[in-house]
């Protein structure tokens, strides 16, 4: 829509201000949430400038995921899962797709668990997330 294309351009002159926020983020929390054992942070190759659109860990243990997804959503955390593999979906299993078919993708998926990053986060907003994951998962 007109309004939607608008909205977009004035938000695509604030871009590089959003990226840096972003990436300081992504930042503080690669290096405070290194100590925890039990999580794999992202990573990206030295040639690589992300936007981390998303900041996907991954739980080491599965079995730990749905608890520590519902203390974190309990601490009014916006954690995510993303994402589950396609060919699972509903829509696909009715076509006689089924479990095992991708095993490093499902196996992924077990495991991962995202975590707020975004430009609007404060300095206190991120430290309440790296607080509380460390309280959950550390």
């Amino acid at each position: 829509t007109d309004f939607q294309s608008a909205l977009g351009i004035s938000q695509l002159k604030k871009i590089d201000t959003f990226l840096a926020r972003r990436r300081r983020i992504a930042n503080i929390y690669a290096a405070c949430l290194s100590q925890i054992g039990n999580i794999v942070l992202p990573s990206q190759r030295k040639y690589v400038n992300s936007a981390w659109h998303l900041y996907a860990l991954r739980i080491k243990d599965p079995s730990l995921r749905r608890g520590a997804f519902e203390k974190l959503r309990g601490f009014n955390i916006g954690v995510q899962v993303h994402y589950i593999p396609v060919y699972l979906h509903p829509f696909y299993r009715q076509l006689g797709y089924r479990k095992g078919l991708c095993s490093c993708a499902e196996d992924y998926y077990r495991k991962a668990l995202t975590i707020p990053l975004h430009q609007g986060m404060s300095d206190g907003d991120v430290n309440y997330v790296i607080d509380k994951l460390k309280e959950v998962l550390g």
